[in-house]
């Protein structure tokens, strides 16, 4: 797949591609990413993404797709419109 997405708001990464049971709901978070943040996908669970961090390339996980914006010669590819800026990530997961 390698497209390249934006992180249309804070969200986190998981280690699997689904959400635990509701009281163990963040028990397979790996770590988050900022909006605007670029990552690379790299595949496609369903609504579920792998992705690679495009600053830390060593930094991988699941987000769910609604959370992304897909760009392909700088343009949005996806039914989003909207443009997030690029910032470079401060937290490390």
């Amino acid at each position: 797949m390698n497209t390249i997405a934006a992180v249309a708001c804070n969200l986190n990464v998981r280690s699997e591609p689904y959400v635990a049971g509701r009281k163990k709901k963040n028990s397979n978070v790996i770590g988050s990413l900022k909006t605007g943040e670029q990552v690379y996908v790299l595949g496609r669970y369903g609504n579920w993404f792998l992705i690679q961090s495009a600053y830390m390339p060593m930094r991988y996980g699941y987000v769910y797709g609604s959370y992304l914006r897909f760009y392909q010669n700088n343009f949005p590819v996806s039914h989003y419109t909207a443009f997030y800026p690029v910032r470079l990530a401060a937290g490390s997961w």
